[in-house]
């Protein structure tokens, strides 16, 4: 079975969205997947898939009276993947010109012809001109569609402008033409799935990142002693504020170890690939957050596993609260597996604390408590290793069952194939 798969996002190593994407794709050969993105700035990963065409925002406004010339298929030697910031003014002139269909060009229906999947993929999301490529796509070479989402932008996310309400009632919109024309739907949660299925009366599949269970994943095997550095590591975005709640909680570590009379003891670890300003630098500094290069790979395992505590954060901002309310968080399957305790910081309606609290996978701690009920849970945590064990325990227990790489892998390709059937 062959499946074209349509993104924001390329297939990554690194980035959230194209880890999730490599994740689900594990069990299909490298040659019976295609990827068609709109990322003009990353690079897509040739080990894991070895064709893609591209279509950036800058492509459809340059070639404008030229569609013939708008996208290209990807070649390893590209060397133009650059971050430019856009103005919102560029965005949306070339939205303008993405809603007159100048992105159909001869290339494109070439190379989705020759590649000829057996079914479409749409990773859908708040950007409306791609659930247009899609549903296109679909119609045009008669294949069934299969649609995921990793987040809401469309039942939670509340408005701050007339000009976010016409976007959001537009958005809900081609969210109800995607869904009502997919064979399938997927959602990142089953919380999401629930939601979703309510919200738009069509059946939604669970699927998040899921990984194959590490080697080590044996405990920490050193005492809690007080002369002894133990690092909390936070891996991922600082999107949404993130980087507020990391020097938040670094606050909170220090007052604990102040309180021990043990300072320095816990040195919280930021390890990310978001820009951090120079406000932003300052303010992570003083909390005393340590801001460490990215990681991947085996340099992200093995800096896990000098990790004594994973940090997971939600920003408690009520307009990024809202955007965040049903999506949990790519990493929690890693953190979860990796035999370290994580302890996760923020409003609790948020679909990944949610999870981690009612299934008691983490030390949960809420933004929203006293700064004193705070404390006290931390310190209960730094000091009990019972509790740490335990929280480990369930944690790798839960993953084994919930994020069985085999076993989703199998569930999801039979229900690729079914939509070939007939």
């Amino acid at each position: 079975m062959k499946v074209l798969i349509i993104s924001q996002n390329p297939f990554s190593s690194a980035g959230n969205n194209g880890k999730t994407l490599e994740s689900i794709f594990k069990c299909f050969k490298k040659d019976d997947l295609a990827q068609l993105f709109f990322n003009g700035y990353e690079r897509p990963d040739f080990d894991y898939c070895g064709n893609y065409f591209r279509i950036s925002e800058q492509d459809v406004l340059l070639h404008a009276f030229d569609k013939d010339q708008v996208g290209h298929k990807c070649e390893m030697e590209d060397a133009n993947y650059e971050e430019t910031k856009r103005s919102f003014r560029f965005r949306a002139l070339s939205h303008f010109f993405w809603s007159f269909g100048r992105w159909k060009s001869k290339g494109l229906i070439r190379w989705v012809s020759d590649f000829n999947p057996d079914v479409f993929f749409f990773v859908g999301g708040n950007v409306p001109y791609a659930h247009d490529v899609s549903i296109f796509l679909s119609e045009y070479f008669h294949r069934p569609l299969a649609s995921y989402f990793t987040d809401d932008y469309v039942i939670y996310p509340e408005p701050k402008s007339m000009r976010d309400r016409i976007r959001l009632a537009a958005l809900r919109k081609k969210y109800r033409k995607t869904i009502s024309h997919s064979g399938l739907c997927f959602a990142i949660c089953e919380e999401m799935s629930r939601e979703y299925g309510k919200y738009f009366g069509k059946e939604f599949f669970p699927i998040m990142n899921i990984i194959d269970r590490p080697e080590d994943t044996s405990r920490v095997q050193r005492d809690l002693i007080p002369d002894q550095k133990n690092y909390i590591s936070y891996y991922g975005s600082l999107y949404y504020e993130r980087w507020k709640m990391v020097a938040d909680f670094a606050h909170l570590v220090r007052l604990t170890d102040e309180k021990d009379g043990c300072v320095g003891k816990h040195v919280v670890r930021l390890f990310t690939t978001s820009k951090i300003d120079d406000g932003q630098k300052r303010y992570l500094v003083e909390a005393g957050v340590l801001i460490c290069d990215p990681v991947f790979g085996d340099s992200l395992a093995e800096s896990m596993r000098e990790s004594a505590y994973l940090l997971h954060v939600e920003s408690d901002d009520a307009y990024y609260r809202s955007k965040t309310r049903l999506s949990v968080s790519t990493k929690i399957p890693e953190y979860l597996f990796s035999g370290r305790c994580t302890i996760a910081y923020g409003p609790l309606e948020v679909a990944s604390m949610k999870l981690l609290l009612d299934n008691r996978l983490a030390c949960v701690i809420s933004s929203e408590w006293p700064r004193t009920e705070c404390l006290a849970v931390l310190g209960n945590l730094f000091h009990n290793r019972n509790q740490y064990d335990q929280i480990t325990e369930r944690a790798q227990a839960y993953s084994q069952n919930k994020f069985n790489a085999k076993k989703i892998r199998e569930e999801f390709y039979e229900r690729l194939s079914s939509m070939t059937e007939g």
